[in-house]
């Protein structure tokens, strides 16, 4: 058809219901190469008319369309929901957009404004478009189109641009704003160098971005409390900067990581801090040129920490010249100027530091001795890095070593070239310690330094390695040379050859006997033949280790040591005796042999907190690895002996052992006042987190000195055991000790005799011992007031298990006047309750009679008539009752010093017998124990020589005795005396 003109031209309306969206989109890429790419879904509905005149190359189409998504999308396409109209001139490639609005999953767009596919159809065509998503990969077909080698960012967060579009699509430039959170941006960096990527969590930014070219306005950047503002521009290839790319920016940073920025400038870990820095940057991105000012706050350098460091940075190609740098730690401050060329590796640079803590210094932090002075240096530096010229001067003030003061030392360094010498020398208050050695700046810097010292403290040194053994001076005086290269410690070597060796150790004084010769290396460690001497102590050893291959080990030692010497580690302790022994280790390190043997000779050992010495020691122990056995020990105590036996092994930190002793007729004073022999056969084994100590202990001998008071000992010993221990080794001991005597075991002193046996065991642990069983008392005899008391039976019973509570029962009989009296006592010691004392007689008597008969010698009725018929009578009755316990008290004392078990009695009221019951004057009575079974008594008038009292007691056996009287009127009487126990 026609037009008016009479020209070609047509109209062509097309209606569109429901037509894929993949295949309209492959219709464009024809003309819009990405879009095809786009990997959609929906169904597209709409109204198309193309009109044209002439040729249909001159057509136009107008579009109304809308997009509704399926319902089923397929696998890896993106559902989308979109509306809009547009016309689209075919011969000029130009598509207008009235106005479109699309939504995907991730994505919201509008745009209005035409785009061309060539700058000669529509140089002027421009699109205003808006668009927010929070996944890229949405758009990944265009992306790679515009950006061939990759995006400059990728996007974690929400992303929006709000802005123009223009140019062509092979060289679009896009205007406006720029939002982003949660994103990473590509650092540019070299050949050498891996790829990298910087993490942010917000951009705000007024930019203009093309393949070319990228120019920012109010760029701010934030990473947690880190700000960056950029103002400038950069220029790109195909997107990206590269070596050639100009640069005019202008760059501050507040609160940023200066590691990071280490990190982009390829000196990655070498600093850390924080960050505030303005800078202007002008070149190219391989050659930049700027200057600003840099300044850290709390952070390191090669993990040297300071408070604040800052300095004046000028950058001019590879060129970095710093000025007025200055840094401080506390009282610490450095300075320095200089600069440093990148490809040249020149160097230039004077640095003065003053007033540094040592114990800042993290190498010496680590060492095992506490290292504490300050430190003063000045250092110029120039050359390259590789053949620098270095001249440097370093003062330690008051350096001590574990808090003991040492002293200043000056160490010089010069270097030429590659040849590095230092020199130093110390200025301590008695020691000389110099350093002289040379080192190669080359390679690993190998290296010689010789050290020579006189009379070097090494207390500190002791106290690290042997802690709390070092008990006086030490001092060392010798030669050390240290080879290797300074860059490899782990193949440094040291060979030593110390002329002078003095320490005290235990408080034992030892020192050298000849050179002491040693050489370390990576490879092993040798010690030639050493001979350390001290006070009674000599000691011969050496040998070898290898640190490499099977890490053999060949050590050797001998010597010998006077037990004298523990008298110095303990004052209380008197020692004799020499101890030889001799070690060897083998194998290696990861198994190695120790064995060896000590031997004891002629020793003793007391001390004076323990009862009892040991005297005659002799015996052999063996060890052997982590084990030690005794296999022959003896020694002599307390008259008798005792004989040790078992073995002892370490395991990690616990020490198992299984431990004999055997003891033969051994007295123990113990507790004080009581001596007793005894054998014994005792085990203990366990290990040092519980064990048992089991046994057979059987008294032979017993006996008690005078003032001795057994009740008042049981009592305490009751209520110690009752109060909690907490002693943490003696509570770990758990006991298992059976205490017997021997059959009709006998006790005597002056106050008591007795006759009887044991049986108790004794549980519980060391801290808090608890005593079970019965001691019983067959016979005996006991002294009180100077009246003779004869014991019918007793015993002391325990049978609580859980405290020792000792239960008393015992009965005493005694004949005064005419009267039999029997006293017995029982109840509980340490309960809080006194045991209960029942008095009986015969013929039977008041308790109050008793108590006044065992008093005064009469009865309460006998003294009432006494004090109405004479009341001076009655009082000399009482006067003599009471000079009577003082004088047989003091008397006796005396007598048994010098008689032994001999008795005297005063009677002021004179002599009562079987054949003479009437007093005639004050009477002495001495009692002498000739035998365990034999008692002679002599009594004397001492008004009337003439009067005299013998009589003579014979034990045929604990119930039989016979007793022979001869009285003051010379008549000889005999008595067999046959006792029945009750039980």
């Amino acid at each position: 058809m026609k037009n008016a003109k009479g020209e070609p031209s047509g109209v062509v309306k097309i209606k569109v219901r429901d037509i894929s969206l993949a295949e309209v989109l492959a219709g464009l890429g024809s003309r819009f190469r990405p879009v095809n790419r786009l990997k959609f879904a929906g169904n597209v509905s709409g109204n198309s008319e193309i009109r044209w005149k002439q040729s249909p190359q001159n057509a136009e189409a107008t579009l109304a369309f809308n997009v509704s998504p399926p319902s089923h999308s397929p696998a890896g396409q993106v559902p989308l929901t979109a509306s809009g109209n547009a016309t689209y001139s075919v011969r000029s490639g130009n598509l207008t957009i009235n106005d479109f609005t699309g939504n995907t999953t991730a994505t919201q767009m509008h745009a209005i404004g035409s785009l061309s596919s060539s700058p000669a159809s529509s140089p002027a065509s421009s699109l205003r478009f808006s668009f927010a998503t929070s996944d890229m990969r949405e758009w990944q077909p265009v992306t790679s189109d515009l950006f061939p080698t990759g995006m400059p960012f990728i996007a974690h967060g929400r992303a929006s641009f709000n802005g123009t579009a223009s140019g062509t699509l092979a060289r679009v430039v896009f205007a406006g704003n720029l939002q982003a959170q949660d994103f990473d941006t590509a650092i540019p960096t070299r050949a050498s160098t891996a790829a990298q990527s910087l993490h942010w969590d917000s951009l705000s930014a007024d930019l203009q971005a093309s393949s070319r070219h990228l120019t920012m306005h109010n760029a701010v950047l934030r990473r947690g409390n880190a700000t960056m503002k950029l103002d400038g521009s950069v220029g790109l290839v195909a997107w990206k900067p590269d070596d050639d790319s100009p640069i005019d920016l202008r760059v501050t940073i507040e609160n940023g990581e200066a590691a990071e920025v280490a990190q982009l400038a390829g000196y990655e870990g070498i600093a850390s801090g924080t960050l505030n820095t303005s800078f202007q940057l002008s070149g190219t991105v391989a050659n930049p040129e700027g200057q600003g000012r840099i300044d850290v706050s709390h952070g390191t350098v090669r993990g040297h920490a300071f408070d604040s460091a800052g300095a004046f940075v000028a950058l001019n190609g590879a060129r970095v010249t710093f000025k007025d740098l200055r840094g401080s730690r506390g009282e610490s401050q450095i300075s320095a100027n200089g600069s440093y060329d990148r490809s040249s590796q020149a160097i230039q640079l004077t640095l003065t530091g003053k007033n540094f803590d040592l114990a800042d210094i993290p190498e010496l932090e680590r060492s095992r001795i506490k290292i504490t002075g300050k430190l003063d240096f000045a250092a110029q530096a120039s050359g390259t890095t590789t053949t620098p010229e270095v001249s440097a001067d370093l003062r330690l003030h008051d350096v001590t070593l574990n808090d003991e003061l040492a002293g200043d030392f000056a160490l010089k360094a010069v270097s030429h070239g590659t040849d590095l010498h230092v020199a130093g020398q110390s200025a301590f208050k008695n020691a000389e310690l110099s350093i002289d050695g040379n080192v190669q700046l080359r390679d690993q810097w190998p290296a010689r330094i010789d050290f020579n010292f006189a009379r070097l403290d090494i207390d500190s040194f002791l106290t690290t390695y042997l802690r709390g053994h070092v008990t006086g001076h030490s001092a060392v005086a010798g030669d050390l040379v240290l080879q290797g290269p300074l860059r490899n410690p782990q193949q440094l070597s040291m060979t030593g050859n110390l002329s002078d060796f003095f320490a005290e150790v235990e408080k034992v004084k030892i020192r050298n006997d000849g050179p002491i010769r040693f050489a370390v290396s990576n490879q092993s460690a040798k010690i030639e033949t050493f001979h350390i001497v001290g006070e009674n102590s000599d000691f011969i050893g050496g040998g070898s280790m290898q640190f490499s291959g099977e890490r053999n080990l060949d050590f050797h030692g001998h010597g010998k040591i006077d037990l004298k010497l523990l008298q110095a580690y303990d004052p209380d302790i008197t020692a004799s005796g020499i101890v030889t022994g001799d070690a060897a280790v083998s194998g290696t390190m990861d198994a190695p042999l120790v064995k060896g043997k000590l031997q004891v000779e002629n020793g003793s050992i007391a001390d004076g907190n323990l009862p009892s010495a040991l005297s005659e020691i002799n015996g052999t122990l063996l060890f052997s690895q982590n084990q030690i056995t005794i296999e022959s020990l003896a020694a002599r105590t307390g008259g008798g002996e005792v004989t040790f036996s078992g073995h002892a092994e370490v395991v990690g930190r616990q020490v198992n052992f299984d431990l004999n002793a055997n003891a033969d007729n051994v007295r123990l004073r113990y507790p004080p006042g009581v001596s007793s022999t005894a054998d014994a056969s005792l085990h203990w084994s366990g290990s040092s987190s519980g064990s048992v100590l089991a046994g057979d202990i059987t008294v032979t001998k017993l006996g008690v000195t005078p003032g001795f008071d057994f009740g008042a000992y049981l009592e305490r010993s009751a209520q110690a055991s009752s109060l909690p221990q907490t002693d943490p080794v003696l509570n770990k001991i758990r006991l298992d000790l059976h205490v017997s005597t021997t059959p009709e075991l006998q006790m005597q002193t002056s106050v008591v005799r007795l006759q009887g046996e044991a049986d108790l065991r004794v549980r519980g642990n060391a801290s808090k011992p608890i005593l079970l069983g019965r001691a019983d008392v067959f016979e005996g005899e006991a002294y009180f007031n100077g009246t003779k008391y004869r014991l019918e039976r007793g015993g002391v019973t325990f049978t609580n298990p859980a405290v020792t509570t000792p239960f008393l029962d015992l009965e005493a009989t005694t004949r005064v006047r005419d009267y039999d009296i029997t006293l017995s006592l029982s109840g509980e010691l340490g309960t809080g309750k006194q045991p209960k004392l029942n008095y009986r007689s015969e013929p039977p008597l008041p308790t109050s009679d008793i108590i006044t008969l065992l008093a005064f010698g009469q009865t309460t009725e006998q003294s009432a008539q006494l004090q109405q018929s004479n009341q001076s009578a009655f009082s000399q009755q009482a006067s003599s009752a009471m000079l009577s316990a003082a004088l047989n008290a003091t008397l006796n004392n005396r007598a048994q010093r010098l008689f032994g078990n001999s008795r005297i009695k005063i009677d002021p009221q004179g002599l009562v017998t079987e054949t003479s019951p009437t007093q005639s004057g004050p009477a002495v009575t001495i009692e002498q124990q000739v035998k365990d079974n034999l008692t002679v008594t002599y009594t004397t008038n001492v008004a009337q020589t003439s009067q005299q009292i013998i009589r003579a007691e014979y034990n045929v056996s604990r119930n039989v005795s016979i007793v022979a009287i001869r009285d003051q009127n010379g008549v000889v009487s005999f008595d067999v005396k046959i006792r029945r126990r009750k039980r």
